[in-house]
């Protein structure tokens, strides 16, 4: 998808990074937008989920938005810290993506109803 400065955005993943105390901390990007420039510069907006040994259900610690430059020697450095994203925000974008997801699913199923006419 095409953003509005000719950069585009990408598909979300996640990270794990796992604690010593049992608890795991996964960081999932909501947003990802890139934009070429000498190099490349992603702005994201970043979930924060912990997961207990116990509770086995993630929950939303809070978010937050950053930019990071990706040099052309391959080397990535922070541009600038974004402000603090609510619990509350972080679910809506999420919903948002799972939404988007199955409206674009739909699509692909009406193209392919549409070639086996």
């Amino acid at each position: 998808e095409q953003g509005n400065d000719g950069g585009s955005y990408l598909s979300y993943a996640s990270i794990v990074k796992q604690n010593p105390e049992s608890s795991s901390y996964t960081a999932v990007p909501l947003e990802v937008f890139k934009q070429v420039v000498a190099g490349m510069i992603y702005k994201m907006k970043i979930g924060i989920f912990e997961t207990t040994s116990e509770a086995k259900k993630k929950k939303c610690i809070g978010g937050l938005a950053v930019a990071v430059f990706r040099d052309l020697k391959g080397e990535f450095s922070v541009m600038k810290w974004g402000s603090e994203i609510s619990c509350e925000e972080v679910e809506t974008i999420m919903l948002k993506n799972s939404n988007k997801g199955e409206s674009e699913d739909e699509e692909s199923e009406d193209e392919e109803a549409e070639d086996n006419e």
